[in-house]
């Protein structure tokens, strides 16, 4: 391998890992609505294990891992009278 040739492949290899640690930090924040199963569960004041548990009546959608939207969240807190609540852990 001459010398340009790997002046070129440790550029790339500094590039791409460089990208992924921008991507990782950015993951999600363009989309201020949307959080991941940690988020969801300080906003919802519930442990993500009780999240984790509960999914099924929870409302959230699956792109690389369990993302819920922020106001399907808030729908769900509110009871059939429209009152907002906090989910209480026994």
């Amino acid at each position: 391998m001459g010398f340009e040739a790997l002046i070129k492949k440790t550029i790339i290899e500094a590039f791409e890992e460089a990208m992924q640690k921008i991507l990782s930090k950015m993951e999600f924040k363009f989309y201020r609505n949307v959080m991941n199963v940690k988020e969801a569960a300080d906003y919802l004041n519930v442990s993500e294990k009780w999240l984790r548990l509960n999914l099924d009546s929870i409302p959230h959608f699956e792109m690389a891992g369990h993302k819920f939207n922020r106001e399907d969240l808030d729908k769900y807190r509110l009871d059939k009278t429209g009152r907002s609540f906090r989910v209480v852990r026994k």
